[in-house]
């Protein structure tokens, strides 16, 4: 009983003070031949995590040697779109940003892309839980729709530009 209370004490500290496990790598990740850096300018280090992941499987297989990095630099915003009479929020909206960089050899940048991908959602002033629920699981369709957006843009340029000689 007394283990039990003194977990249970730690655990609630723990969760106040903002403690976030590390994510573990799964132990079959492939492994591309190139570089591939991931950065986010956020507070929520999950959202590089889950885009990271999403995007290495897709983009794998891609095997040019005229590409040596490449950079993704992510941007999330959050904010309310809709408002009630009682300047409550309705409805929130979030965006998220890539600007995808590939490099060759040489450091020379020879692609550069921007994409975009915004969801909203319903919010309600009396439910905190349900908000954030609703804006995690936003973060996470977002992330997953632009992981594959930016791999079929990688995918274009591999294929496309970047195959020719210069």
């Amino acid at each position: 009983m007394k283990f039990s209370a003194l977990f249970l004490i730690l655990l609630f500290t723990l969760t106040g003070c903002g403690f976030r496990p590390l994510y573990k790598q799964p132990s079959s990740n492939t492994s591309t031949p190139f570089l591939l850096e991931v950065r986010g300018n956020n507070d929520e280090a999950y959202g590089t995590y889950k885009f990271k992941q999403e995007l290495q499987p897709l983009i794998s297989h891609i095997n040019n040697p005229a590409i040596y990095k490449i950079v993704i630099t992510l941007n999330e915003s959050f904010g309310d779109i809709g408002y009630a009479s009682d300047a409550s929020p309705l409805r929130s909206q979030g965006r998220i940003v890539a600007m995808v960089e590939i490099y060759d050899a040489n450091r020379q940048l020879i692609y550069q892309n921007r994409l975009d991908s915004v969801s909203s959602y319903t919010t309600d002033i009396s439910e905190e839980f349900s908000n954030l629920n609703a804006k995690m699981a936003t973060r996470e369709r977002l992330m997953i729709s632009l992981a594959q957006d930016v791999a079929r843009s990688i995918q274009v340029a591999v294929n496309g530009d970047l195959t020719k000689e210069s």
